[in-house]
């Protein structure tokens, strides 16, 4: 890529110029895979006697079609309620891996609800595991707006949602399994449901919270139906995963009489898929490229307690160390700016959303990672995903929930004074650029035995096996 193919949203430092000279030449615009053919003459004809609408209804059903026929496998369909086609949230990382794992045994389908694209489309995750971004129709974006109500919307307006109730007609007499995240999805899933389906449910965060914490809502009876739902869910599916013991142990708390075989599938990482930098090598990579200061990341989604985490990130630490340039990655900045927040500093980048060519580039030239939130539910997939990268880990405990075994590593600090934890890693690293090497080796290593998918997920791939998923 060249140099002025990268920009990022804000600045000072120039620092895209430097992360540009490590990108490959094919990531300037990265494209998601479409499973189709050459278009003949007669398809042409077709397509323009049949009309838009019944043309895109047409080839829907053949690629459908392909996908349930081309391999052995019993179908298994994901369906998923809003839109991770990029695959650049937590949630999709999470769904993805735990996808691939699934893939062994069946021949996963992941249905995502998109709004990102305006065309139904297909990529291959891994063999036997593909991504189908299922377009939302205009009318039910519209639906969209308006905060925590805008949660409901896959429920509430699903009879809007055109293309995704074709596809699930198409796939329901195929299907042998589902898995669905969120108990929005639940009464949808029951629309379609057979009798020969094993329904599981994947749970990335503790409802009783999420409402509150990511939305900021406030209305009580937003949240009750919520857990109303959820209460539907564990008291008929079969088996239900959790990301943590806790948020287990708390819907088993709200729910006496859950029937699901409950288990926990902790946040994981594709650690293969990971390049680990350690610190010293990243020095060494920044230095090589013409960039001195040191790098500290912070990778997050559109969430409440990543907003809270930026915040201090942009008036406590970047005031305290004028030294090190700040990059936030992922956030839009246009969305931090109307949540009333003010970015502004000669060491803070924003890079808004980006690929995952340019995400490990910057990784490659950041000795730390940040995890600084004050709010949340579940476990964050940052954490894994950093340490994966060779990072240097700096988080509060709610940053570090869920992973908290990792604490035993002095490469991952755990504290609620970041300032404080963060001055004394840079001093160290000034002493030593290689002080943390060997710890960063040390916790990608445990990672990769306690948190790699084909690990993490497998109390849900045993539940789905051993007879307690039965239908």
């Amino acid at each position: 890529m060249a140099e002025h193919e990268l920009a990022f949203q804000y600045d000072v430092p120039t620092l895209a110029r430097a992360v540009a000279q490590l990108l490959p030449a094919e990531s300037a615009s990265p494209t998601w895979g479409e499973m189709s053919v050459k278009s003949p003459l007669w398809r042409r004809a077709l397509r323009f006697f049949l009309g838009p609408r019944r043309w895109a209804l047409l080839r829907m059903s053949a690629c459908l079609h392909r996908l349930v026929t081309h391999s052995a496998k019993p179908v298994l369909v994901y369906v998923v309620p809003f839109d991770i086609w990029k695959l650049r949230t937590g949630g999709g990382q999470r769904i993805a891996g735990i996808a691939k794992v699934l893939s062994r045994d069946y021949n996963v389908l992941v249905l995502t609800s998109a709004w990102s694209t305006k065309t139904f489309t297909c990529q291959e995750l891994c063999p036997d595991c593909h991504l189908i971004a299922v377009p939302a129709e205009a009318e039910f974006i519209q639906r969209l707006q308006g905060g925590a109500i805008a949660y409901f919307a896959f429920t509430d307006y699903f009879d809007r949602l055109i293309g995704f109730n074709v596809t699930m007609d198409i796939l329901a007499s195929h299907v042998r399994a589902c898995i669905f995240e969120s108990p929005i999805a639940w009464p949808v899933v029951q629309r379609f449901q057979q009798k020969r389906w094993c329904v599981c449910y994947d749970a990335p965060n503790d409802y009783a919270q999420f409402l509150q914490k990511s939305y900021s809502c406030k209305e009580e009876n937003l949240v009750s139906r919520l857990l109303t739902m959820e209460r539907h869910v564990v008291g008929h599916v079969s088996v239900a995963s959790f990301c943590t013991e806790r948020d287990l142990g708390r819907v088993r708390d709200r729910n006496p009489a859950v029937t699901a075989h409950m288990v926990v599938v902790p946040n994981g990482v594709d650690v293969a898929a990971c390049q680990a930098v350690w610190p010293s090598q990243a020095r060494q990579r920044r230095r090589a490229v013409g960039f001195a200061r040191p790098l500290a990341v912070f990778v997050g989604a559109h969430h409440n307690p990543n907003f809270e985490a930026v915040d201090l990130i942009a008036k406590e630490l970047a005031p305290a160390f004028p030294e090190v340039v700040f990059v936030v990655v992922g956030l839009n900045l246009n969305a931090l700016r109307n949540t009333g927040r003010t970015l502004a500093g000669e060491n803070l980048v924003v890079t808004g959303p980006v690929s995952e060519d340019c995400k490990t580039a910057l990784y490659a030239l950041a000795e730390i990672a940040l995890a600084p939130m004050k709010s949340g539910t579940g476990s964050s997939l940052k954490v894994p995903d950093y340490v994966a990268h060779g990072k240097i880990v700096v988080a509060t405990p709610i940053g570090l929930r869920g992973f908290e075994d990792l604490a035993k590593f002095p490469s991952v600090i755990s504290a609620q004074d970041v300032r404080a934890a963060l001055a004394e890693v840079l001093e160290r690293l000034e002493m030593d650029p290689a002080a943390y090497d060997p710890a960063c080796r040390q916790a990608r290593e445990w990672t990769e035995r306690s948190l790699d998918w084909s690990v993490a997920a497998q109390p849900l791939v045993a539940a789905m096996g051993d007879g307690e998923a039965r239908p």
